[in-house]
């Protein structure tokens, strides 16, 4: 599943050193949507920025990268296969429950809420600050395709600075994405 970050995200990202560069290496600069209708039209939408465009594992793979290059062991513990279970903002404690065992509580400096669409950090963040967070939950199902190159002999040409997407059935989306570099 392709992930686009906006200025927004990339703002975020700038304020690791380094970190927006080691993703950019691995992503489509796009300027725009190109939208395939079952009629064989399309519709192109432009964008005025850019948006750095990469897959989502991809992208974990990434951040896991840049954070155990760069931060201290001493003071960085990554727990995977955990659920968040509570936030004490004031308190700066999360608790955790593994796959398998006891639920634990760990102090926090910074907290990054990388948990998913149905966020626990989010929506205990956003309680505690008494902001007004909806989410609505989309059903369809993603077929993402990351293209390495194009084929005339096949009529595929694809514009490499565009997502392309169209809808193969009722509830299946297929988005390509063209390959980096």
């Amino acid at each position: 599943f392709p992930i686009s970050l906006q200025d927004r995200g990339r703002k975020a990202l700038r304020r690791i050193e380094g970190l927006e560069e080691a993703i950019a290496l691995e992503s489509v600069f796009c300027q725009g949507t190109v939208i395939y209708q079952k009629n064989g039209k399309s519709r192109s939408i432009p964008r005025k920025n850019s948006i750095l465009t990469i897959d989502r594992q991809r992208l974990v793979a990434i951040l896991l990268q840049q954070l155990l290059a760069n931060a201290d062991p001493d003071r960085v513990k990554i727990q995977f296969e955990c659920t968040c279970t509570h936030i004490e903002r004031v308190a700066k404690t999360v608790t955790l429950q593994p796959a398998i065992g006891e639920e634990f509580t760990v102090n926090y400096d910074v907290l990054i809420g990388a948990d998913g669409a149905r966020s626990q950090v989010r929506e205990d963040l956003a309680q505690d600050a008494g902001w007004n967070c909806e989410q609505t939950y989309i059903s369809d199902a993603y077929k993402s395709v990351f293209l390495t190159r194009i084929d005339r002999s096949q009529g595929l040409e694809l514009a490499p600075d565009k997502i392309h997407t169209g809808n193969l059935d009722r509830n299946t989306r297929m988005i390509m994405v063209p390959q980096p570099g």
